[in-house]
């Protein structure tokens, strides 16, 4: 399984997350050339995206945080 730290921190990155409620805002004006792709992003997508849609969270931000919170803790 590859490391998705750097799938985490771009994700991060790209939402912010307001304190203590779980929903996540949408930065403006992102430049996305100053990052990194990270390696096995579509495979991660992929496998992000089949979850996703079989779970049908209600909220889907919260369930995307959860989802690379726990896998960042996978070895």
């Amino acid at each position: 399984m590859p490391n998705l730290s750097s799938f985490r921190y771009f994700f991060n990155s790209y939402f912010q997350m307001e304190e203590n409620n779980f929903e996540f805002k949408k930065v403006e004006k992102i430049n996305l050339d100053s990052y990194e792709i990270p390696k096995y992003f579509e495979e991660i997508l992929s496998e992000f995206i089949a979850k996703l849609l079989q779970s049908h969270p209600d909220n889907v931000y919260k369930f995307a945080f959860n989802y690379f919170e726990e896998k960042s803790k996978t070895p």
